[in-house]
């Protein structure tokens, strides 16, 4: 579980680091949270409804040019902080 944990926040923090936030950059955090989240056996029912919800928060065709890239990421961090007081098997 703790690995677990290192994997998400590693994920988070290379789309912080990136230097342009796109759809790119996005879909590889979304897939190694969604990656990590199996390989600890989390259902996969409930990891492909989360990459859904996660990606339907973040739609890069309504966003603004030079959105704040802080938001986006608050809006996954939401998202994990939801999931995670879910039971997850």
């Amino acid at each position: 579980m703790q690995n677990l944990g290192r994997r998400i926040n590693a994920a988070v923090n290379d789309l912080t680091r990136a230097a342009t936030l796109d759809e790119k950059a996005f879909d590889a955090m979304i897939k190694e949270i969604c990656n990590a989240l199996v390989e600890s056996d989390v259902n996969i029912k409930l990891v492909a409804g989360l990459r859904n919800s996660i990606k339907k928060s973040v739609n890069f065709n309504e966003l603004a040019p030079g959105v704040n890239k802080k938001r986006i990421i608050q809006k996954v961090n939401n998202l994990l902080d939801f999931t995670s007081s879910s039971p997850l098997y």
